[in-house]
């Protein structure tokens, strides 16, 4: 679905230059510049961002004209998932500046500022969102979209604050399909971290998993490697067999996506992750990854790569993209190979 609405995206974009209309332009830059966001194609975003100013000096407009300060606001986020925090901050700035004196500021600025108090873990910022968690209220005109920008941002300070029972009062104050809100974070994410705060961890690993197919479905990679993050970390609050599987599992998945996407603070807090496990990457062959080493074991055992995506849960482009991958580590040129390597490693059934 994200790749039909990058294409009519791009298509807007291109049709409102050829016409040299400014509104229309802005229109379709809104538009992939939320595609950007969800995929985590930060360098295509921050193309965005800039154009978006360049054209707003160009025309004489404010940031505020036809949305184009959201694009600000996903730009500091994007500063943000990499590490370079001063120049998210510069953004941000940009963002205040854009809504100076206008009355729904608050809800406009806290859609993404929470999030961002996660990444830092400065506790200024913490303040800050929950400052404009109570000001987003104030300007609430019963609208459903700022009651909920300010559960997003209250789910952010509750989990910093470990705060259990505000967690679960929130948790039963929401009700949410597991959909992806516009510069937000997934509903279902959302949910998992109150009801893992609250202390319910059934229910918030139903939750984690509901995240976790919604993301990869759709392709929402930065969203998908959070959620990774943070199933794997309630995971290890009691950690048996099973959950040390499920926690490598998660770790690889949510490495891979930071390792791609360049999300350093994210991908610093996995291999702190991957620390608490004890886990040696050493102990798989070739420095394989545990999925793939998964993987590997069910290709060993005859299984087509849609029939490996099905046994694992997983996309079949995804298994795809493991297998190439296994092939490359071990040095083997098919899956022949990789069914002779497994044996010899003891990883294909009576190996």
């Amino acid at each position: 679905m994200s790749e039909q609405a990058e294409h009519y995206g791009v298509q807007a974009r291109r049709a409102a230059t050829r016409a040299r209309s400014p509104r229309s332009e802005h229109q379709a830059i809104l538009s992939t510049a939320a595609i950007w966001d969800a995929r985590g194609e930060y360098d295509a975003l921050l193309e965005d961002a800039q154009a978006t100013e360049r054209a707003i000096k160009r025309h004489k407009m404010t940031a505020l004209d036809d949305g184009s300060f959201n694009v600000y606001l996903v730009a500091a986020r994007a500063q943000f998932e990499r590490g370079d925090f001063v120049e998210g901050r510069l953004w941000i700035d940009k963002c205040i500046d854009a809504v100076e004196g206008i009355t729904n500021s608050p809800q406009d600025i806290s859609r993404v500022i929470g999030h961002i108090a996660r990444i830092t873990r400065d506790q200024k910022y913490f303040e800050w969102a929950a400052e404009l968690a109570t000001r987003t209220v104030a300007s609430d005109n019963s609208g459903r979209s700022p009651r909920f920008i300010q559960t997003i941002l209250n789910t952010f300070i509750v989990v910093n604050e470990n705060d259990s029972a505000r967690a679960l009062a929130m948790y039963e104050g929401v009700s949410e399909a597991p959909t992806l809100q516009i510069y937000g974070p997934c509903t279902a994410r959302i949910l998992g971290l109150l009801a893992r705060t609250a202390g319910d961890r059934g229910a918030a690993a139903n939750h984690f998993e509901e995240a976790l197919t919604f993301t990869r479905n759709a392709g929402y990679k930065p969203e998908l490697a959070w959620t990774c993050h943070d199933y794997a970390e309630m995971l290890l609050v009691s950690p048996g067999t099973a959950d040390r599987l499920a926690v490598s599992v998660l770790l690889d998945e949510g490495s891979a996506i930071t390792e791609e996407l360049g999300m350093t603070p994210l991908g610093e807090r996995l291999a702190a992750l991957r620390e608490i496990v004890g886990e040696d990457k050493a102990a798989h062959p070739a420095g394989l990854t545990t999925r793939e080493v998964e993987v590997l074991k069910e290709l060993a055992a005859g299984k087509s790569n849609p029939e490996i995506g099905q046994v694992l849960f997983i996309t079949t482009n995804t298994v795809n993209r493991h297998v190439s991958n296994i092939f490359m580590k071990t040095g083997v040129a098919n899956r022949v190979g990789a069914t002779v390597f497994a044996r010899d490693n003891g990883l294909a059934a009576g190996g």
